[in-house]
């Protein structure tokens, strides 16, 4: 089959910024005739985007220059600022020169805002006739419902107003697409509220168990990881609880524990905590594989959160124990104090993260544990099964 797969702005498929996509397209082209149209505000290309150009019949890049992408919002007040902010006009012809030029067979959007590329009052049929099936990864009227929740005014005002766009956009996006993706039930339940006729199916997030590759625990380090996009609401919150809740709970019971929060842009409250000591904040990093190897264990304080997160995945694939917040956890196959320990307030996960740092069979029970999950449920095998299945039967339907 000759699938189309369609990524928005900002950033080009890798494995940082757009892991889901990343792995998605290497996973389709192994059986179908993939063929790329991606929207980026950024010009670089990331170096692991050659892995992505070798898999692929044909790549079309267009570049939305980032001030265009800006005043897309205030041309389009009514719509989510992210949704608004990715619109083309010249992605959304080049969507249909594609499908006529290499004869398409299926339309695989990636993201909800990638809806923006067909037209806002019409079926999709008005674009093609062949089928199209939206991954959203995520359900974003609920994240953006949490995040009002969680936060304070002004930002409560804004976050509910985004909400509010977003739930419109998603039941206009449903009257024109009838196959969804998510990464998880949670997601795929909330969906199904707004009760309108769609297919909705659960593809959880790959793991690439060759490049993850389990990493036996030889000594321990004292130092606990924390990675992520460190501009993002969800992430700041959760670094902000750890380190001003949990973390000193921690360093009363285990001498000389480091804490290394791993990823780029670090938004100035995060900034603040790194003391060159035993807190290292360090930004970008080419290769988070050596901070999962050289720390003993990942931790995931969140509170605010939709979707699944790698950075539990990207811990089991190589045997390093999580402790996770039980909304970090949400939406993945675990089982507590098992593949993971939970824990949802301040003295309790600090308690969780002690007791694996001072018991070896237990730390071992999840490392071991955390990777066989991986390898039966996320494995690039395991997810192209599950992934055909829905292309398959969205033909089918169609």
């Amino acid at each position: 089959m000759k699938i189309l797969f369609v990524a928005p702005p900002p950033y080009l498929p890798n494995r940082l910024h757009r892991n889901r996509s990343f792995d998605l397209i290497k996973i389709l082209s192994k059986k179908h005739e993939a063929h790329l149209l991606l929207v980026t505000t950024h010009k670089k290309e990331p170096k692991e985007f050659k892995e992505i150009k070798k898999v692929c019949k044909s790549i079309k890049i267009i570049y939305l220059n980032p001030i265009e992408a800006i005043l897309n919002c205030l041309r389009f007040p009514f719509l989510p600022a992210e949704v608004a902010y990715c619109y083309s006009r010249e992605a959304t012809k080049e969507i249909q020169n594609e499908v006529k030029r290499k004869n398409i067979d299926l339309i695989y959007l990636k993201r909800l805002r990638s809806a923006i590329y067909l037209p806002l009052n019409n079926d999709t049929d008005s674009i093609t006739p062949i089928p199209v099936v939206i991954d959203t990864t995520d359900a974003m009227s609920m994240f953006y419902n949490r995040l009002y929740k969680n936060s304070n005014y002004p930002k409560k005002i804004i976050y509910k107003l985004e909400e509010v766009k977003y739930r419109t956009f998603e039941k206009k996006t449903m009257e024109k697409i009838k196959n969804w993706i998510v990464c998880s039930p949670i997601d795929q339940k909330y969906l199904q509220k707004l009760e309108i006729p769609i297919n909705i199916y659960v593809v959880p997030n790959p793991v690439d168990t060759e490049y993850f590759s389990f990493v036996p625990k030889l000594e321990y380090h004292n130092a606990l990881l924390f990675r992520g996009l460190m501009n993002k609401p969800v992430n700041i919150d959760a670094v902000c609880f750890f380190v001003e809740k949990i973390f000193p709970n921690v360093e009363k019971k285990i001498k000389n524990i480091k804490l290394y929060i791993v990823g780029p842009k670090p938004h100035k409250a995060i900034k603040k905590y790194n003391n060159g000591k035993n807190i290292f904040v360090t930004g970008f990093v080419k290769d988070i594989r050596k901070y999962i190897t050289e720390t003993d264990l990942s931790i995931c304080p969140v509170r605010i959160a939709s979707g699944t997160r790698f950075k539990i995945l990207h811990a089991w694939a190589m045997g390093k124990p999580v402790v996770s917040t039980t909304v970090g956890a949400e939406g993945l196959l675990y089982k507590k104090n098992k593949n993971i320990a939970i824990a949802d307030n301040p003295k309790e996960f600090a308690k969780q993260i002690i007791n694996l740092l001072k018991n070896k069979k237990h730390y071992d029970t999840l490392a071991e544990n955390g990777r066989e999950t991986i390898v039966r449920e996320y494995s690039f095998k395991v997810i192209a099964q599950k992934l055909e299945t829905v292309i398959q039967d969205v033909k089918i339907t169609k």
